[in-house]
């Protein structure tokens, strides 16, 4: 399972709930979930809403930041 949806509801949000807090549309949390990697400033913004780390919710993204 998808980290932001398992985070999403341990933290027992809807889609639309989180999307409501960062700001974007349910549609695209849903293509998140499904594997689309989201801007660094919308997965911040993600990390924050659900009040976790960015390199626990988007590992292999994080991984490829610190490559650089």
């Amino acid at each position: 399972m998808n980290t932001v949806r398992k985070t999403r509801l341990q933290r027992k949000m809807t889609q639309r709930d989180l999307a409501g807090k960062v700001g974007t549309s349910q549609q695209q949390i849903q293509r998140i979930e499904n594997g689309q990697t989201p801007t660094l400033e919308l997965a911040c913004r993600i990390s924050s809403a659900l009040k976790a780390e960015l390199t626990e919710l988007f590992p292999i993204e994080t991984r490829a930041l610190n490559r650089k």
